[in-house]
């Protein structure tokens, strides 16, 4: 069972298991031990007070010749049977076994002793064990005896009071060990937490190493190893978008050349059937320049992600100004009503990322609105919150193809041939690297769609609104 627990459980409880299921079983040693070295010089003293007290008794003994006898006073007699606890007991005899004074009761058993010779044993009178010293003494020819009894009463207090006391240091040091053991457990795992929190914050756009110095030496091996993948990883993916920025960039000029050829063809008389195949070229030409473009922009949004950037403060307004300076002579020529609503909104980034992105969701819209239609660009700040939004009254999104169309190269089901799929990749990335947030909703007025664009507010903007 606890190999099998072992194999699915998490460190935390490989390792709290490994130390407590030992300590569970060196306990009872431990308190056996503790009660033994508790119990037994305990019972050697009280044997030794046996051994004082025969040899108190032993001074009462007086040998003449070959006749013994033995006088003890009142008062030293009281003194020797007197004790709080347990009754006592003593007996004299001379060599024959004769009694001289005492109980009677203990002559029981009969045991030869040499003189000055010691023994201890448990004896049972009248219904009651008591502890019994013999104790052998020279008395005239021959070797009188002295034996002192005594009832178990301390010894049973002893043994109980040690169990208690044992018990109790036992329940009180196994309970405070798992308790440090928790708690250093615990402790040693808590730099494998944060580096796991730290493992969790890389991504593919900033990939870190890690500090194998804030972390125990076992682990070290596994950080190295850990960073050198970390360095692979980032060459890979860098020599990825450097070729992506190289080849878009490599392309544009073959394809500009080609676009203004075929330009040129079509201001040239030529026969219906030549022209539409000019017309063909021309519309491919534009779309493949275009998605030229949105590589390289994508290539630079990346690079910025992975570089130090100097951030400084910019007017959401005047990006829309900038953005719209450059699409409103496009909206008149596809007959697309392009208006704006502009309140300050200050944040801190860049700039020319912030118009790369609202540019793309522009054009992301006169795409799939179509011609016709109006498309309202808002800039404005509401609480912390600096926002930038394009609306249009076009068909727009469906809710469950929402979370999607912002992956690269995906196109919606009712997307026309001209997109990339890359427009709104590029925002997204363009406001994450912004630390804001892109929404798609319904628009207010019941047809079309909103992009939002917030953003963390850098101050209090100006409260003056402009309409067009």
């Amino acid at each position: 069972m606890i190999q099998k627990i072992l194999r699915t459980a998490s460190l935390q409880r490989r390792l709290l298991l490994g130390l407590i299921v030992p300590l569970l079983l060196i306990m009872p040693a431990i308190a056996m031990i503790q009660y033994w070295l508790i119990v037994t010089p305990a019972k050697l003293e009280i044997d030794r007070q046996l051994g004082d007290d025969a040899i108190a008794v032993s001074g009462f003994i007086h040998a003449k010749g070959n006749h013994v006898e033995f006088s003890i006073n009142p008062q030293a007699k009281s003194l020797l049977l007197t004790d709080q606890s347990d009754r006592e007991f003593f007996l004299v005899t001379d060599p024959e076994g004769r009694v001289l004074g005492g109980d009677p009761s203990l002559l029981d058993p009969r045991v030869q002793l040499a003189a000055g010779e010691w023994r201890y044993l448990d004896h049972q009178v009248d219904g009651h064990w008591l502890r019994m010293l013999i104790y052998g003494i020279t008395c005239g020819p021959g070797i009188c005896q002295v034996r002192i009894g005594e009832t178990w009463v301390k010894r049973h207090r002893i043994k109980d009071e040690a169990l208690f006391a044992t018990a109790a240091f036992s329940l009180f040091f196994g309970v405070m060990t798992m308790v440090v053991m928790i708690l250093a457990v615990q402790s040693g795992l808590r730099k494998i937490s944060e580096l796991s929190e730290d493992m969790a914050r890389q991504s593919p756009e900033r990939l870190s190493v890690l500090d194998d110095k804030k972390v125990p030496s076992e682990l070290q091996p596994m950080i190295h190893s850990w960073n050198l993948l970390l360095e692979r990883l980032h060459v890979a993916h860098q020599t990825q978008k450097n070729f992506i920025a190289d080849v878009a960039h490599q392309i544009r000029t073959p394809l500009t050349s080609l676009q203004m050829e075929v330009e040129l063809l079509l201001l040239e008389p030529s026969p219906p059937a030549l022209r539409e195949k000019f017309e063909n070229i021309n519309r491919s030409a534009n779309r493949i320049t275009h998605l030229a473009a949105q590589l390289l922009s994508l290539a630079r949004v990346e690079n910025n992600m992975n570089s130090a950037m100097r951030w400084l403060p910019v007017d959401l307004r005047d990006v829309a100004i900038r953005t719209l300076e450059e699409w409103s002579p496009r909206a008149l020529s596809v007959g697309i009503d392009l208006g704006f609503e502009l309140q300050s909104a200050p944040i801190v980034g860049q700039q020319f990322l912030l118009i790369e992105g609202l540019a793309n969701v522009i054009h992301n819209a006169f795409l799939y609105a179509g011609p016709g239609c109006v498309v309202t660009v808002r800039s404005q700040h509401s609480g912390s919150e600096c926002v930038l939004s394009v609306e249009d009254n076009g068909p727009g999104i469906p809710f469950e193809e929402r979370a999607r169309v912002c992956q690269r190269f995906y196109r919606g089901a009712i997307s026309s041939g001209e997109g990339s799929g890359l427009g709104l990749a590029i925002v997204s990335d363009i406001v994450r690297l912004h630390r804001g947030q892109l929404r798609i909703e319904d628009a207010p007025s019941g047809r079309g769609v909103v992009f939002i664009l917030s953003f963390p507010c850098a101050e209090s903007p100006d409260a003056s609104v402009h309409h067009v």
